[in-house]
């Protein structure tokens, strides 16, 4: 935050102590409240993979022999929607069970 002062940067160093400034706040919150920190940053994580998918797919559109794109944008997609489920909600149920 201290380069944010340098000579001739009004308008770069009031942004650069302001996301200095932001990014401080944002550790001390993370290290008094870990679990809201893993909250935000989860919904962060998954807002950030929706929004590459959207602009991977306008990208792919748009460009020649884009496929590729808009496959990486499906797996973009694809992730948070995968997020939180377990992949065995019943326990095992390939053993089967018998009664005499």
């Amino acid at each position: 935050m201290l380069w944010a002062f340098s000579p001739n940067s009004l308008g770069k160093g009031l942004l650069t102590f302001a996301l200095g400034t932001l990014t401080l706040l944002c550790g001390v919150v993370l290290h008094a409240i870990p679990a809201l920190g893993a909250g935000i940053l989860t919904i962060v994580v998954g807002v950030s993979f929706i929004l590459d998918g959207v602009v991977e797919i306008a990208a792919g559109f748009a460009l020649t022999g884009g496929a590729w794109l808009i496959f990486g944008a499906a797996i973009s997609l694809l992730g948070p929607s995968r997020v939180g489920c377990s992949t065995s909600s019943q326990g095992n149920t390939s053993r089967q069970t018998r009664t005499r």
